[in-house]
């Protein structure tokens, strides 16, 4: 599921997403600083709640294999959701002022490594982005050879 091109306030509520490259990939609009878009001074933010996603596979040698990635969308809430067995991150966010919170992300990172810009390290869930409150989810690693390094990172 991709939300892009000025999709600013879309919501993304009780979808299941299974087997593809990225379960939802947000990114609302590329651009040097993440605070808002166009002249409006609107904020990019979307909502992702209760989706269930699960078997992300890469596709290439491409970065992607996240159940939810949200980049240039600052002031999205990301609720509820349920992640697992993804080959990248089970949430991964570059956005800045994004809420996470009330997640299960469990088994990420299941046979990919992670790419050299990330340093290797591995996670349930991933924040890039500024002031960001990450509050009551749950990463998990269940698998006989763990393969999270962080739950949070």
């Amino acid at each position: 599921m991709l939300i892009g091109g000025y999709s600013t306030g879309c919501i993304a509520q009780g979808n299941t997403v299974t087997a593809c490259a990225t379960g939802i990939y947000v990114e609302t609009a590329a651009a040097s600083t993440d605070t808002t878009v166009g002249t409006s001074g609107d904020l990019r933010g979307v909502v992702v709640n209760a989706n269930h996603i699960s078997g992300i596979v890469t596709v290439g040698s491409s970065l992607f294999g996240n159940g939810i990635n949200v980049s240039y969308a600052a002031g999205s809430s990301i609720t509820n959701n349920v992640v697992h067995t993804c080959q990248g991150d089970g949430i991964a966010s570059d956005s800045d002022r994004c809420t996470i919170s009330g997640n299960i992300v469990s088994n990420t990172w299941m046979t990919k490594s992670a790419p050299a810009q990330l340093g290797g390290t591995k996670a349930g869930i991933r924040v890039y982005g500024n002031k960001a409150s990450i509050i009551g989810n749950q990463c998990l690693d269940t698998q006989t050879v763990r393969t999270q390094s962080y739950g949070i990172a």
